[in-house]
């Protein structure tokens, strides 16, 4: 059932990179080049996200990580001064409680014997 679910949600969660891609082909590529180049980034990116999904140990802590490291530019717009400073200083407190308590777990995984 599990790889099921997979099997309907990846090409789902692959075609917004894929369309933003591919428009950048479609702009800079001749038109003979463009089908070959589409389908070659198609599978390198499928191939580039089963090697970290293979490679990484503890995938998921990891995704936390960048989740709380990245996820804090998205309040970095620019808005009204009082706003800015209240987000700013929310995505600060988020930036490092979500660092610490990846840290945290990604140190314990490793300190386990099963590894």
């Amino acid at each position: 059932m599990f790889v099921a679910c997979i099997l309907v949600s990846y090409p789902l969660q692959f075609y917004v990179p894929m369309e933003r891609v591919e428009k950048w082909i479609k702009r800079k590529v001749a038109i003979d080049r463009q089908e070959k180049l589409i389908y070659g980034m198609r599978m390198l990116g499928v191939l580039c996200t089963c090697l970290l999904a293979e490679l990484i140990p503890h995938l998921a802590l990891f995704i936390s990580l960048v989740g709380s490291v990245a996820g804090t530019s998205d309040s970095l717009t620019p808005w009204v001064w009082f706003r800015n400073v209240f987000l700013m200083s929310f995505a600060i407190v988020g930036f490092a409680t979500g660092t610490y308590a990846s840290m945290v777990e990604i140190v314990k995984a490793f300190g386990k014997s099963d590894v």
